[in-house]
Order: structure tokens, then sequence, then C-alpha cells
């Protein structure tokens, strides 16, 4: 759950730089955006990707991830977590509320985190700023290809300006 202080001076942040869509990749700016959340993938292989995404009209963020990630997304940010999956990890079950929801949150996914990310973003007219720290050139040029309708700019600056 963004933080009204934090939602507040990045939606003012965004507004200025005419961005719709922010999208935060690296660790310090997921965190920014997920109320101290970090990604434990992000933490152990540098080329894990992470991304949240924050509609700045309804302030609604949806946090893309491994599903490994899940537990660790559930015990910061709640049951409710707006969440899309991506990946091939598999967790063996243990009954419960929280394997309930993994289990649900996981059922469908997408193979990669810029599949994820092009699927969340799929038929948006919008200017979409993507903060450039942790997504790979050829996944932004696939995420432009793919996305003929939005606009993508870098958004780290729109980040550092919030700050």
């Amino acid at each position: 759950m963004l933080k009204e202080f934090r939602k507040t001076r990045i939606l003012a942040a965004a507004q200025a730089a005419g961005a719709d869509v922010l999208v935060a990749t690296l660790p310090e700016n997921l965190m920014y955006l997920c109320d101290d959340f970090y990604s434990v993938s992000q933490r152990i292989l540098y080329d894990s990707q992470c991304f949240a995404v924050l509609d700045c009209a309804s302030g609604e963020v949806t946090i893309l991830c491994p599903v490994a990630d899940l537990p660790s997304i559930f015990e910061v940010e709640g049951m409710e977590a707006r969440v899309v999956c991506f990946g091939s990890f598999h967790f063996d079950g243990c009954p419960g509320p929280l394997w309930d929801r993994i289990s649900e949150a996981s059922a469908e996914r997408y193979p990669s985190a810029e599949d994820a990310l092009i699927g969340v973003l799929k038929g948006r007219s919008a200017v979409v700023a993507i903060d450039e720290g942790r997504i790979r050139p050829q996944n932004w040029d696939k995420c432009v290809q793919a996305l003929p309708e939005a606009t993508i700019i870098p958004g780290k600056a729109i980040f550092a300006k919030a700050r």
C-alpha cells in the first residue's frame, strides 16, 4: 500500500512529467511504491526483475513479481495486494490462508517480467514512465514494440524528484 505522503509526492512528480503510469524497476523505487517491500529475488540475483506499476489516475499499485516473492509481498503488503506473477517457480503446498492466496495469485502467470508488464499495460493509451534502472534495453524495446498505443519514457528522474 502506497503511503499517503509518498503518494502525494510521486503523483505530483508524475504529473509534472506528464506521466499517466509509473513503473518502478529499481529495488529502491519498488520499496518507495510498495510500503518498504523489497524483492528477495532482486537481492539474491542482480538480473532478477520485479516491477511495481502505479496507475496515477486511480492511485492503485500492482506488483509484477516472480512467484517466489509472493510470501514476502503478502507479509508486507497484506493479503489484498494486487499482484501479477511470472516465471516457473513452484511452491509445495502448506495448507492455510497464505498458501491459498499464493495458489490463487500464481494460478495464471506470464513467462517473464516484460511479458507481465506488457500484459498489464496492453491496450492503454497512456504515457508510461519506466525507471530504466533494472529493465534490460532489449526488454525496453520489446515493450515499446508491443505497446504502440503507449508512449514510453524514462522515469528514473520522476522517482528522484519525488524523494
